[in-house]
């Protein structure tokens, strides 16, 4: 009986002692051992614009008016850059709220903590000046993404969605479209 019960105290502590090697750490323990996983904000936020090209979402807004007409007030996109900015960095939460104005939205950015650049790098916002334009009789300063290697990303009046462009406007020097400010995010370092 003796040996019996030796022998089973051994298999006991034979079998803890194997089971302690291959057992798997309990939950807390791998949390605590392995890196957590973080938001990859700067790849996201180039991933949304970069795939935003060609939507027809931010083409149409809608209001209300007192005198009970609805007006689409981004004229089925001839205004919809400021739009679409902040609808990106909104979602981003690079800015308080969507604003529809070009102007309204480099003060909200600037309010938000985006500072004025020199060079724009990628995933900088670029505000260019006011240009006239014919069609309306108005004129309207633009803004939109910088990509880099000289592509930029901003809601086109004619194709009335955002679309890739040289950042300048025009390849032509003479007929650039001069840049107000370059605005950049220090939360998008990586």
């Amino acid at each position: 009986m003796r040996l019996v019960i030796s022998i089973f105290l051994i298999f006991i502590f034979v079998s803890d002692a194997i089971a302690d090697e291959f057992r798997l750490p309990d939950e807390k323990m791998c949390f605590a051992e392995k890196p957590k996983a973080s938001f990859a904000l700067f790849r996201s936020y180039m991933a949304a614009i970069k795939n935003s090209a060609g939507t027809k979402i931010f083409k149409n807004l809608y209001y209300n008016e007192i005198d009970g007409r609805v007006i689409d007030v981004l004229q089925n996109g001839n205004l919809s850059c400021a739009y679409y900015v902040t609808s990106i960095l909104y979602h981003f939460k690079l800015i308080d709220e969507m604003r529809l104005g070009v102007a309204e939205t480099a003060e909200a950015m600037k309010r938000a903590g985006w500072k004025i650049i020199e060079k724009p790098v990628p995933g900088s916002v670029i505000v260019w000046e006011e240009k006239f334009f014919k069609s309306s009789g108005k004129s309207h300063m633009h803004i939109g993404f910088y990509l880099g290697k000289g592509k930029a990303m901003s809601n086109s009046s004619k194709g009335k969605s955002p679309l890739i462009h040289f950042w300048r406007y025009n390849l032509e020097p003479r007929n650039y479209r001069k840049i107000k400010e370059i605005l950049w995010h220090d939360k998008l370092n990586e």
